[in-house]
C-alpha cells in the first residue's frame, strides 16, 4: 500500500508480488515491472504488470470439447453451413485438450461460425478492434482461412499453407462504427474439397493474438437463493426457482431444463361396490384389493373366521377401460349352531381379485380355518411383473375350552378368535373379531369374524375393500 501521495514521475513497483508506491527520486534502482503515474495520478503505461495475462476469450467452446448434440454434427456453440459439408469430432488429430473439429468441404464452399455479438451486443463492439485466432491443420495449401464479418465489412486471415501441420491463423478486424445485427467469426473452406481440422479458437478485444484460454463462466444476472446454473449450449444460463411443488424436468439432449408439475395423483377408495372412472392424467395404476373375512362359527367347539386375502398389482393405464366395475366382497355370514360363511371375493374388473377368508367351524367337528386364498387374476405390466398375493390370518379353533386368539396378518385381514380368544391384528388389513357371547365382527377390510363363546352366535366377517391409485 502507498505510504504517501504519488506525484509525477513516481512508479508503482511489484518486486515481490505486492503492489507498493516507490519514489524514483529517492530510489534510483529501476523496478523490474512497473506502471507510470502522471501529474493527475493516472496510469500511463510503463512496463506492463499484467503482460502475461490473457484477455477474455469471447468464443464459446473454442477447444471443441463439448458435443452434446452428437459427434457428427456441429459442436456446442458453433453452426455449420454449406451444401455437402460435414463436421465430426476428431480424437486423433488435435492441438489442445482431447478433440478438434474436423470440417469437410463436399462440392461447394462451406464454413462454420459463431456470432460473438451475442456476448455483449453489437453496440458494444462498434469501432473496436477485435482479433480472431485459431489453430488450423490442413493437408492442402490455400483452402482454409479465418474471416470476421459485420454488416459493414469483413477481414480475412491468410490461407493455411498446407503441409499437414498445425498453423495459428489470425485476423484483426475493426468493427464498423454503425454495425448492427451479428458479428461473425468463422472458418471457411473453399476452392476444392478437403478436410481441415480446427482447435483452440480465441477471439479477444484488441489487435494482438493470444494463446488459447477458455471463455470464462460468468454468472448470468443477479444471484438468488434457489437458482440453478446450466449449460445453455453457448453460455451458462440461470434457471430461477419454480413454484413450490414443481419438479425439474429434462427435455432430452440439447434442450434446456425447465420447471413443471408431474400431475396430481388420483386415489379412489371403494368400501362398497361401485364404478371406477379413469382420470384424465397418469400412466400407471396400482390396484389393491382385500377379500372379505369369513364369518365366525357357532357352537362348541367353535372356530373364528379366516381373514380375507390381499392382492396388489400394477397395470398400464392404457390397458384399463374408461370405467371398471368394482365389486366388494361381503363378510361371511353366521348361523345358529353352524359354521360361518366364507368371505366374498373383491374384484376390480377382470384385472384383480382378492379372495375371502374361510368360515369358522361349528360345534359338530374341529375346525381351524385358513385365511383367504390370495391367488387370482392380476395385471401383467411392470412394476412388478406379477401381482403380489398374500393370505389373510387364519381363524383360531378351540377343542379344549381354552381361549385361542386369531392369527395375525401383515396385509390380509386378521383371523377371528375362538372361545373367548381375541381377534388377530393386521397391520394393513382389518382386525379379526374376538370370540364372545356373541362374537365380535371382523373389521373392514377383511377381518375374520369372532366365534361365539359357548352356544352363542359367531359374528360376521369384515367386508372387503379396493383402492385404485393412478400415478
Amino acid at each position: 500500500m502507498a505510504t504517501e501521495q504519488p506525484v509525477a514521475g513516481d512508479k508503482l513497483n511489484s518486486p515481490d508480488h505486492s503492489l507498493m508506491h516507490r519514489q524514483i527520486a529517492a530510489d534510483s534502482s529501476a523496478p523490474v515491472k512497473s506502471i507510470d503515474i502522471d501529474a493527475d495520478g493516472a496510469i500511463q503505461g510503463g512496463t506492463p504488470l499484467f503482460q502475461n495475462i490473457n484477455p477474455t476469450n469471447l468464443i464459446s467452446n473454442g477447444d471443441f470439447e463439448s458435443w452434446s448434440a452428437g459427434t457428427a454434427v456441429a459442436p456446442d456453440g458453433w453452426t455449420a453451413q454449406g451444401a455437402g459439408a460435414s463436421v465430426a469430432r476428431e480424437g486423433t488429430i488435435f492441438k489442445l485438450g482431447t478433440y478438434s473439429s474436423a470440417f469437410t468441404r463436399g462440392g461447394t464452399n462451406c464454413s462454420f461460425y459463431q456470432d460473438v455479438a451475442s456476448t455483449r451486443g453489437i453496440t458494444y463492439f462498434r469501432g473496436r478492434n477485435i482479433t480472431f485466432g485459431m489453430w488450423v491443420y490442413a493437408t492442402v495449401a490455400a483452402r482454409t482461412k479465418l474471416i470476421v464479418i459485420d454488416n459493414g465489412g469483413s477481414s480475412a486471415s491468410s490461407f493455411h499453407t498446407g503441409g499437414s501441420s498445425w498453423e495459428f491463423l489470425t485476423v484483426t478486424h475493426t468493427v464498423d462504427a454503425a454495425a448492427t445485427g451479428t458479428l461473425i467469426a468463422r472458418a471457411d473452406i473453399e476452392a476444392g474439397d478437403t478436410t481441415c481440422y480446427y482447435d483452440g479458437a480465441m477471439l479477444v478485444e484488441g489487435s494482438s493474438a493470444f494463446a488459447f484460454s477458455p471463455k470464462p463462466i460468468v454468472y448470468p444476472g443477479a444471484a438468488n437463493q434457489g437458482d440453478i446454473l446450466f449449460d445453455g449450449g453457448t453460455d451458462i444460463e440461470r434457471l430461477t426457482p419454480g413454484t413450490s411443488g414443481d419438479v425439474l424436468i429434462t427435455e432430452g439432449a440439447s434442450k434446456n431444463p425447465r420447471w413443471g408439475s408431474v400431475g396430481s395423483i388420483s386415489i379412489q377408495t371403494f368400501t362398497s361396490s361401485g364404478t371406477w372412472t379413469k382420470p384424465s392424467s397418469g400412466t400407471m395404476a396400482l390396484i389393491q384389493a382385500w377379500g372379505a373375512g369369513g364369518g365366525g362359527g357357532s357352537g362348541t367347539p367353535d372356530g373364528g373366521g379366516g381373514g380375507g386375502g390381499y392382492i396388489e398389482t400394477w397395470i398400464d393405464i392404457g390397458d384399463l377401460g374408461a370405467t371398471e366395475t368394482v365389486t366388494i366382497g361381503a363378510g361371511g355370514t353366521v348361523s345358529w349352531g353352524g359354521g360361518g360363511g366364507d368371505g366374498g371375493t373383491t374384484t376390480f374388473g377382470s384385472h384383480a381379485s382378492g379372495y375371502g377368508g374361510g368360515g369358522g367351524g361349528d360345534g359338530g367337528s374341529v375346525y381351524s380355518t385358513a385365511g383367504g386364498v390370495a391367488e387370482g387374476a392380476g395385471g401383467d405390466k411392470n412394476p412388478p411383473t406379477v401381482p403380489i398375493n398374500i393370505y389373510g390370518g387364519g381363524g383360531s379353533c378351540n377343542t379344549n375350552n381354552v381361549n385361542v386368539a386369531g392369527s395375525k396378518a401383515l396385509y390380509g385381514g386378521g383371523g377371528g378368535g375362538s372361545d373367548g380368544g381375541a381377534g388377530g391384528v393386521s397391520t394393513y388389513g382389518g382386525n379379526g373379531g374376538a370370540s364372545g357371547n356373541p362374537g365380535t365382527a371382523g373389521t373392514q377390510p377383511g377381518g375374520g369374524g369372532g366365534a361365539g363363546a359357548g352356544d352363542t352366535y359367531g359374528a360376521i366377517g369384515g367386508a372387503g375393500q379396493c383402492i385404485v391409485t393412478v400415478f
